[in-house]
């Protein structure tokens, strides 16, 4: 029964991110136990070329930009050549130099024994930019890493020296866009992983999560030049498509209870 719950979790993902509403986008990151948006931008407002603003997003607000070495900013696929994943502009990481630019979100915080959800498409893989990182923050309590890897590897920093990280058995493609999701439970050390609706995946990351709450998120990079990564909003699914997931579902667990027969 259990793994038939998680084929649901997995179908969720799956089929709920099939179609689009170009109007509107998924949150970045939510509350799921309470339902409400914590950062929300399709970076569909931004002005291409610049860094998002700080009133972009429709929920919450960018509240800390560094470009040093480097430049985290809108481009669309006019300019970059890359189909966006929704609507038309997306987010570009690129380092170079020394300098690790950096955007940081954050809006209202989640409560101790609430579950948060972070959902979005990243892109990697173009001229060589192949490293991208995802950060969760309480205020600027840095919690945990998710690190996308060259060669299509995925890691969860597990804290401590930078150097500390747990290879997940899940892969990502090159040169394409890739849906990543990631849950976690506040005041716990479990961080679950899915990349493109791959089984999930748990790890115990022991950097600071035990004793604090998810409050945003930090779009960043790693030690490595020439490294960068494309990140966008995953679109809201048309009704057709909720329509097929609610197929699906229940197709899954009238599965799981003939199995159980």
């Amino acid at each position: 029964m259990f793994r038939a719950i998680q084929f649901v979790l997995v179908a969720v993902v799956l089929f709920g991110t099939c179609a689009v509403v170009q109007a509107e986008s998924i949150p970045l990151l939510t509350n799921v136990t309470t339902g409400a948006a914590i950062l929300q931008d399709g970076f569909e407002s931004g002005t291409v070329g610049s860094p998002p603003g700080q009133y972009d997003p429709t929920v919450g607000e960018w509240v800390g930009y560094s470009s040093s070495g480097g430049h985290v900013w809108v481009t669309d696929e006019a300019t970059s050549g890359i189909p966006a994943y929704e609507g038309s502009q997306f987010l570009e990481y690129y380092r170079q130099g020394n300098g690790v630019p950096s955007l940081r979100g954050a809006g209202t915080a989640s409560g101790e024994t609430d579950t948060v959800m972070f959902q979005a498409a990243f892109y990697s893989g173009v001229d060589g930019r192949n490293f991208g990182i995802l950060e969760f923050e309480d205020a600027t309590t840095l919690l945990t890493r998710i690190g996308i890897w060259p060669s299509g590897d995925c890691y969860v920093w597990k804290g401590g020296t930078f150097n500390n990280w747990f290879k997940l058995t899940q892969k990502w493609t090159t040169d394409q866009w890739n849906t990543l999701v990631v849950t976690h439970t506040n005041h716990t050390n479990d961080w679950t992983v899915s990349i493109n609706g791959q089984t999930p995946e748990t790890v115990d990351s022991f950097a600071a999560g035990a004793t604090s709450v998810v409050t945003g998120i930090n779009f960043s990079g790693g030690t490595t030049n020439n490294c960068g990564c494309h990140w966008d909003a995953l679109p809201i699914p048309e009704p057709g498509t909720l329509a097929l997931l609610a197929t699906g579902l229940i197709g899954l667990l009238c599965y799981a209870w003939r199995r159980r027969k």
